[in-house]
């Protein structure tokens, strides 16, 4: 037969017609449930909201079809389990909808006698939604399989699981693939969510509170990803073996994503107790941007069980870590842990940020593979985490003097040792390295402190071999905090401590100096900065922020600079060496302070009650001659008579007469007192306690001042541009690393000898952001702390 128009239009409407009709039969035929136990009967069609059926048995009198949907009433409660075998195959057109109609609380189905209070095996294209399960005496809500089939595109949105011994939710087999749970809760279950397997699993916008292991218990997945979700307080049952937050077990290819595990408990002498627990064999699973705080345990554990089993690949990136290891037994003393070494090929920890509780350090030795970097301590938090507190980087095998790649600058004869090495030092009290002062030597670290009074304690030993006799003196901005502390003993570490300290907030530098030239040793470790109260306490001693001048640097000399501890005003300002206002050399670091004419300069001082004076360096302009006279005061009361620098050539101590004082926040000032082109230049000022040595005695001649500062930084503050200048000596590698307020690198460069680069951190409209940038000239490392605007 002929093909005509005609013959072809009328098959092309046919075959339109029964394509139609096949897309329409599924919604014109798939049946609506109703299931009420208030207002329900068995008896009713079970079809309308006006004759709903009564109970969950009889649910399994029908047979369903793609898009079918079944209701539970809101508001109502069933005392009842229910098993669905093979009940429910939707499509990816119209799956089967299992959820709620109504309005009021969730449908609840609880059971006093079931292992399992809902079960549904062999599903596909199925969504749950909108239910109560619990309290029961097993499981809550188990997804199943019994015959030889993969199944999934399972959808679990909305259910609140709870008052379970057994897992709320559970995918109990290992042939579920698509599957997502989003916005669930948990509640007293053993555990939120836990999975034994299963292919492309998200889980999303959930939450787990007061379980009895944990929150998730993730095994066996491959494909997937964890996001915005948190367990809060679980931990609470005793489980020899230890609990955790979040088990990832035989897992590859699966991420962990804005999530937060806190105040995860540990029972009596159990093991963990710990955030996230990687175990058997995971690959290419990452952590990131997640939260981990306040737990039992350790942030982190990569454990091993003594199989050799191996966990490769695996990140953690951009995570904060506060104040863990609260209650922590096995393992104890690290935010994260490896219990063994060799069994973790590749991976990173990357870009962390860290809060540490004394005694705790961030990270135990990792394998070589590895690569462990740019984890900071935080930019503001109630007490700045030490870096390194344990001296543990770089390893070394004996000893090694001024080691390098690492947060703490050596000096002079300090460096690291290693237990066993010809130092003879006793056996470190935290990880296997210790650092050294001998002789003339000091370690240094910069860390930014928020406004408080502070106490720095540490553990503290003495060469055997050479006997006692060095001192440690630990200085805060090139003030000692306290006395010189002399260890106790050579054979074993005790404990340190300063006296208490009053800063105000910005970047500061911790010393440890060797009091002593002769060859004499002392052993540190276990650094901590502890915060004793957010304002200041009666037995701290007074302290000169930025006593030398050196920040902000300038590049030849500024009026009223700005960005410092000190008030600026009128003619007064800040030289550099060589400016051309020429002052005498600094006697300390590179930069003094200039008093032209009628002009001032004033900073904060907290001071305990007693007898002090004030003592300075000072100089006067050679240019213009003498006659530049000094008042200094303390809240507007001029302190003995004016002070007249005697040399315009080299700088001389000057000191006020004595003045009494009640403790509490004064305003110390520096006013000059010619009205004419008259300059005085003033440097190193500080406080000295009539009853007590001068607290620069206490500083070898060899060690003072030994960090002149490089680094020029030149913001500006209306286009977020910030001009680097850093002048290093000829040869010398200089790298110049920006960070933003959530540890992220976002600007890197490196030179040689010399940088000059401008560094673009404009934020774009809103507020005002802040970064930390490191700065690391040969062997020594310097901190800045900037507010950016737009």
């Amino acid at each position: 037969m002929k093909n005509t128009p005609k013959t072809i239009s009328f098959r092309l409407l046919s075959f339109l017609m029964a394509a139609i009709l096949a897309i329409i039969s599924v919604d014109c035929f798939a049946a609506t449930y109703y299931v009420s136990s208030s207002g329900g009967s068995d008896s009713n069609s079970g079809t309308s909201t006006t004759k709903p059926w009564k109970t969950l048995s009889k649910l399994n009198s029908v047979t369903y079809h793609a898009g079918d949907k079944i209701y539970l009433k809101s508001g109502d409660t069933w005392s009842e389990s229910a098993v669905f075998a093979s009940k429910f195959t939707g499509t990816a057109a119209n799956p089967i909808t299992f959820s709620s109609y109504g309005t009021g609380n969730r449908p609840k189905i609880t059971s006093t006698t079931a292992g399992i209070i809902l079960q549904i095996t062999n599903a596909d294209y199925l969504n749950v939604s909108n239910l109560d399960i619990g309290s029961g005496v097993g499981y809550g809500l188990v997804f199943s399989i019994d015959d030889s089939h993969v199944h999934g595109n399972i959808q679990v949105t909305n259910v609140n699981v709870h008052n379970m011994p057994n897992a709320g939710i559970f995918f109990n087999t290992t042939a579920y693939s698509n599957v997502t749970v989003n916005s669930c809760s948990g509640d007293s279950a053993e555990m939120m969510l836990a999975f034994s397997g299963g292919k492309n699993v998200t889980i999303k916008n959930s939450t787990a509170t007061n379980c009895i292991y944990g929150g998730y218990s993730i095994i066996g997945i491959n494909g997937g990803l964890m996001d915005n979700c948190s367990a809060l307080n679980c931990g609470t049952g005793n489980y020899a073996n230890g609990a955790c937050g979040i088990f990832l077990g035989i897992d590859s290819n699966f991420v962990v994503r804005n999530c937060e595990v806190g105040y995860q408990k540990r029972q009596g002498t159990n093991p963990d107790g710990e955030a996230v627990d990687f175990e058997r064999s995971n690959y290419n699973v990452r952590l990131v941007k997640c939260n981990f705080h306040n737990n039992d345990g350790c942030g982190i554990m990569f454990f091993d069980n003594e199989n050799n089993l191996v966990n490769s690949q695996c990140k953690v990136d951009s995570c904060t870590f506060t104040n863990n290891s609260q209650n922590c037994n096995i393992p104890c003393g690290f935010e994260i842990n490896f219990t063994k070494i060799g069994n973790n090929n590749g991976g990173s920890i990357t870009n962390n940020i860290y809060t540490l509780p004394p005694g705790v350090d961030f990270i135990t030795t990792v394998d070589s593979s590895v690569t462990v970097s740019n984890n900071l301590p935080p930019l503001v938090a109630n007490a700045p985490a030490v870096a390194d507190s344990g001296f543990e980087a770089p390893v070394v095998s004996t000893l090694q003097y001024q080691p390098t790649g690492t947060p703490w600058v050596y000096f002079g004869g300090a460096g690291i040792q290693h237990n066993g090495s010809a130092f003879g030092a006793p056996t470190a009290p935290e990880g296997s390295q210790t650092a050294f002062l001998q002789g003339a030597s000091a370690v240094v670290q910069s860390l930014y402190f928020k406004q408080g009074t502070y106490r720095i304690t540490f553990k503290s030993a003495y060469r055997s071999s050479s006997g006692s006799g060095q001192g440690i003196v630990v200085s805060v901005d090139g003030n000692p905090v306290g006395s010189i502390i002399y260890p106790a003993s050579g054979t074993a570490f005790g404990t340190s401590q300063t006296d208490s300290i009053p800063l105000p907030a910005g970047m500061h530098i911790i010393r440890f100096t060797g009091s002593v030239t002769a060859d004499k040793t002392a052993f540190i470790d276990q650094v901590h900065v502890n915060l004793l109260s957010t304002s200041v306490l009666a037995d701290s001693i007074p302290l000169i922020a930025n006593r030398g001048f050196e920040n902000p640097p300038v590049g030849d000399y500024q009026y009223r600079a700005v960005g410092a501890s000190w008030t600026i005003r009128q003619n007064a300002g800040v030289a550099v060496n060589g400016s051309t206002f020429g002052p005498p050399t600094a006697p300390s670091g590179t930069q003094v302070a200039f008093l032209q004419g009628i002009s001032d300069i004033s900073q904060n001082v907290y001071l305990n009650p007693g007898i002090y004076k004030v003592v300075f360096k000072s100089a006067y302009r050679n240019a213009t001659g003498s006659g530049q006279g000094i008042n200094v005061s303390l809240n507007g009361t001029q302190i003995g008579s004016t002070i007249y620098p005697v040399s315009g050539t080299a700088f001389g101590t000057s000191q006020t007469s004595t003045v009494s004082v009640t403790s509490g926040w004064k305003v110390l000032q520096f006013t000059s007192t010619y009205n004419g082109d008259k300059t005085a230049f003033i440097d190193s000022v500080g406080f000295v306690k009539v009853s007590g040595p001068s607290s620069s005695s206490l500083i070898p001649a060899a060690l003072k001042d030994v960090l002149p500062d490089p680094v020029h930084l030149y913001p500006n503050p209306s286009n977020g541009v910030v001009n680097v200048d850093i002048k290093g000596s000829a040869g010398q590698n200089i790298t110049a690393v920006f960070y933003n307020a959530q540890g992220l690198e976002v600007y890197r460069a490196k030179a040689v000898g010399a940088m000059r680069q401008t560094v673009d951190l404009h934020p774009g409209n809103g507020p005002a952001k802040l970064y930390i940038a490191r700065f690391y000239v040969g062997n020594r490392v310097y901190a800045r702390k900037l507010i950016v605007s737009n």
